[in-house]
């Protein structure tokens, strides 16, 4: 085949295809797509190899017979991609070919690395910016490097979802996740990580403020060595201790158990603290931020605990006044991603909530209630001291001499 009809079938296996995205014309419309840095229906075997920012659906497969050096040379310029990206079934050895990349826009569909049997390493080592519905790196049997070390923000314009689910899922034997790189998923805002399915790294040196398996708080243990720690990477277990709050964990930012396999893990429990009173972790606070997308305004939120469980937070038999504390549930519930919660005594926030309002409102109707009786009381005492002063005038004067 000569070079000609090779670039063809490569621009039709890159190009558009029927199945990631019936007609993207109108979202490149709506992107103010260069239509010289469009790759449509209309112009598939043309590749604007130029281009820094290119409007296209990218659908690389097996069909695709160009070599890891002609990719990187069709791609070199490219920084921003506006539009699906899928790279399929390939027996490419990396991801290099697309290491300039920096941005990926791709409305509501989805960003997908799969079965690429030979492939050892991600490569997208600029990628910092990605707007979609889902990003799945699975069943590249021999991927151990993701490299995905300067991703920075996760958005999605879908209109179904407001949070971008991250998918890592049968790689190499060999892979592991590194502590670094499980740090910058936990900080971007809207990355759903419940589907990360990985062990973590063995740590390569000791390090005071990260701890890597779970940890059990009880009775006996030295709570000062906890006063440094900023990051466990596995599950935080308190139980049978006598302490009245949390101080001791001031400093701890992140939970993050993870595992390969499909068992749910609770992140944090809480129970059997007779005296605790106090849950609150000052360093899990999360602030919320509204920032402005192409569609609308979306509240971002950011992972401290992260979880694969519905209530993956377990507080119980803990002091009873904790069941009216709505504020310190609220706290560790906004620690997770946004559609998981907490519970104590198997009670939801909102519950809490409702207890805590009510026992305010008890409260305020006993006092207006304790009120009236001393109003009551103290009218009556004044009624009976002024009968007696009354009575007593009557009598000086009925008594009194006459001069």
């Amino acid at each position: 085949m000569n070079a000609v009809g090779s670039w063809l079938i490569v621009m039709i296996s890159i190009a558009l295809v029927h199945s990631v995205r019936v007609d993207s014309s109108l979202f490149f419309k709506k992107k103010r797509c260069d239509p010289k840095c469009t790759v449509t229906q209309s112009n598939f075997t043309d590749f604007p190899s130029e281009c820094q920012t290119v409007c296209a659906d990218i659908y690389i497969d097996e069909n695709c017979d160009l070599s890891e050096n002609q990719l990187t040379s069709l791609f070199k310029n490219m920084k921003h991609l506006i539009g699906s990206l899928v790279v399929n079934g390939t027996k490419l050895t990396s991801g290099k070919f697309l290491a300039g990349l920096e941005t990926i826009v791709t409305d509501h569909y989805d960003i997908v690395w799969t079965n690429n049997h030979e492939m050892v390493e991600l490569g997208l080592s600029n990628l910092s910016v990605i707007d979609c519905r889902r990003l799945e790196i699975s069943k590249n049997s021999k991927m151990a490097d993701l490299g995905l070390l300067n991703l920075q923000t996760a958005l999605s314009s879908s209109n179904t979802a407001s949070y971008v689910w991250l998918e890592i899922y049968k790689l190499s034997d060999n892979f592991c996740m590194p502590f670094d790189q499980m740090e910058i998923f936990l900080t971007i805002h809207n990355l759903n990580l419940a589907y990360v399915k990985a062990n973590y790294c063995e740590p390569t040196k000791s390090d005071d403020a990260r701890i890597h398996g779970d940890v059990i708080i009880n009775s006996n243990s030295n709570f000062d060595n906890m006063k440094s720690v900023k990051a466990i990477f596995g599950s935080l277990i308190i139980n049978g201790t006598d302490l009245e709050n949390l101080d001791f964990l001031k400093s701890l930012k992140y939970i993050a158990p993870l595992e390969s396999t499909d068992d749910e893990i609770k992140s944090l429990i809480i129970c059997n603290n007779p005296n605790l009173i106090n849950i609150m972790l000052p360093s899990l606070k999360v602030k919320h931020f509204l920032i402005s997308s192409s569609q609308s305004l979306q509240l971002l939120h950011r992972n401290r605990i992260r979880t694969d469980k519905f209530f993956a937070i377990q507080i119980s038999g803990n002091n009873e006044e904790l069941m009216y504390d709505s504020k310190s549930c609220y706290q560790l519930q906004n620690s997770l991603h946004k559609i998981y919660r907490a519970s104590i005594n198997g009670n939801s926030c909102e519950a809490i909530e409702y207890k805590e309002k009510r026992r305010i409102m008890e409260w305020k109707a006993a006092m207006v209630k304790d009120f009236s009786f001393i109003v009551i009381g103290m009218s009556l005492v004044g009624m009976i001291l002024l009968t007696c002063i009354v009575f007593w005038l009557k009598r000086y004067r009925t008594v009194r001499p006459v001069k």
